[in-house]
């Protein structure tokens, strides 16, 4: 079965404020992946100090998924401080891992 995982990209409000951060997603389309297959959804940014992922099924508002140094069966977080990347690694697609995911992040002190 072919499945469509969609990323876009979110601004976190962090103490009220809401930061204006450099933050993309890398996909231009969907990314298309067959039951069981492994899924790597990856966002650019431009500073900050923890990340996270949301999921949204159609019809339903963005659910929290997973963020930094948190496990989640299936799911993967990873950082790449060097390229100033960050990824959300799926092991093994499933039907339910069709929606829309949001990379999200709080920004460091100052910005």
């Amino acid at each position: 079965m072919d499945l469509n995982i969609y990323t876009d990209l979110s601004f976190l409000t962090y103490a009220g404020d809401s930061y204006q951060q450099s933050i993309h997603s890398i996909q231009d389309s969907p990314v298309q992946a067959l039951q069981g297959d492994g899924v790597t959804l990856s966002c650019n940014y431009s500073s900050a100090t923890y990340f996270f992922w949301y999921r949204q099924y159609p019809s339903s508002p963005p659910q929290f998924l997973i963020k930094e140094y948190m496990e989640l069966s299936g799911f993967t977080l990873k950082k790449d401080s060097d390229k100033k990347m960050f990824h959300l690694e799926i092991s093994a697609a499933a039907v339910t891992d069709s929606a829309l995911y949001y990379c999200a992040l709080r920004p460091t002190q100052g910005q």
